[in-house]
């Protein structure tokens, strides 16, 4: 594979994990606060607490959507690199990219 694509590879495992961990701590924390409302009586009545939870699920929907469009973006990219530098890269490299 070829330094361009161990970089596009790089990035796109990075933006992954990240988004990922993103998405992992979001959502810890909207079944904790749905827990939180669950268990309280005086907690489902909570302007300030159903605010937070309806805050956190709207960013773990963002950051789903993300990941999303960071498939889109991927595919696009390989597309690119695959068109414009096909003299430089064989079948192979661009399917690894593609299976990544």
């Amino acid at each position: 594979m070829s330094v361009v694509g161990r970089q596009l590879k790089e990035s796109y495992l990075c933006r992954e994990s990240a988004l990922q961990r993103c998405v992992a701590e979001t959502a810890g924390r909207v079944d904790q606060l749905r827990a939180q409302r669950e268990t309280n009586e005086e907690s489902r009545d909570n302007a300030d607490l159903l605010r937070d939870l309806r805050r956190e699920q709207s960013k773990l929907r963002l950051y789903r959507s993300e990941l999303h469009v960071e498939e889109v973006v991927r595919d696009r990219s390989r597309t690119i690199v695959r068109e414009r530098c096909r003299l430089f890269y064989t079948p192979d490299a661009a399917d690894d990219l593609l299976k990544q």
